[in-house]
């Protein structure tokens, strides 16, 4: 029951999603601009190329001497490691967008989904949704993880037809903090759990659409 408890007073009211699609709309737009400035590392990269090609050539045509020829291929090769950093993580934003869309959509109510989970997929949610859990005499105290806290704040933005984020919410913190979620989808370290968590959430949902008096 304290879990339940802990789910129902994290509970985030349901919102209309008109605003948050716009917001996540705002989102992407600006994961394009890394896209395209991702872009303009691989052009980067291709001109390293050539002046790497260039400079080998100098030194078989007898243009330069090998230290010279060692100093500026270090120089490039640094130049080459800094850019391929850059490029370290690919960027699809259309898709990045429609799984954080979904995902919000998933956990914007958890304590139902939890109170009509199995007992092991309770364990998994409390798990996976939680973090710091303590014990005082009969009561265990729960406190949401990271992700949960990000995907409160998104959800709990004052979002409806015809409304934009207030200054109480500004939108470079609802930006950051949908950062913050596409990060955890990302590099979850249990991707498994977190795939099996989503995939019960899904069977979950289309159960209680389908029995809407259960």
């Amino acid at each position: 029951m304290a879990a339940l408890t802990f789910f129902e007073r994290n509970q985030v009211a349901r919102r209309k999603f008109a605003g948050l699609e716009e917001t996540l709309e705002l989102w992407c737009e600006k994961r394009r601009e890394k896209q395209r400035e991702t872009d303009a590392v691989r052009m980067q990269l291709g001109q390293l190329e050539a002046r790497k090609e260039k400079l080998t050539d100098a030194l078989i045509d007898g243009l330069i001497d090998k230290d010279a020829f060692q100093s500026r291929n270090e120089k490039l090769l640094f130049e080459h490691r800094r850019l391929q950093e850059k490029l370290r993580v690919p960027i699809d934003p259309d898709a990045e967008k429609e799984r954080l869309r979904k995902f919000l959509e998933q956990v914007k109510s958890l304590a139902p989904l939890y109170d009509s989970a199995k007992s092991h997929e309770k364990r998994n949610i409390v798990r996976w949704a939680t973090s710091n859990r303590t014990v005082a005499g009969k009561s265990v105290e729960f406190k949401p993880s990271n992700w949960l806290e990000a995907a409160q704040f998104v959800l709990a933005a004052p979002y409806g037809e015809g409304q934009r984020p207030t200054p109480r919410t500004p939108t470079e913190m609802l930006i950051r903090r949908l950062d913050e979620l596409n990060e955890f989808l990302k590099e979850e370290k249990e991707p498994d759990l977190l795939r099996d968590l989503l995939d019960m959430f899904d069977r979950l949902i289309r159960a209680d659409v389908a029995n809407p008096d259960k």
